[in-house]
Order: structure tokens, then sequence, then C-alpha cells
């Protein structure tokens, strides 16, 4: 997994020109549970932040 500025440095290390980060906001977590054992309802509707991270080749 990648934060905003580890995402870049990877981007411009494979040769992206220009890589830019931007407030990319929250989504709320709404994944049903697939498996009978998981507890995932807990954390249904938790705002969970985008990356926001725009590359040019």
């Amino acid at each position: 997994m990648w934060g905003e500025e580890e995402l870049k440095e990877e981007l411009l290390f494979y040769g992206f020109s220009s890589v830019k980060t931007f407030d990319a906001k929250y989504w709320s977590f709404d994944f049903e549970n697939y498996f009978p054992n998981d507890n995932m309802n807990k954390y249904h509707g938790v705002l969970i932040p985008n990356l926001g991270v725009i590359g040019i080749k």
C-alpha cells in the first residue's frame, strides 16, 4: 500500500514526467459481509480517505 507521496515517487521512478497530488476527499465504507465469520458491519459508514494522484506519462 502507498501513501500519496510514496505513490508519487514510484510513478516518477517509472517514467511519469509529472505527478501531482490533490485532495480526493473520502468514500463511505459500504462493503457487504461476504464471509460468515467477518464482522465488517462495524465499519459500515466509516469515512476512508481516497488517494488523489494524477500522473502524466
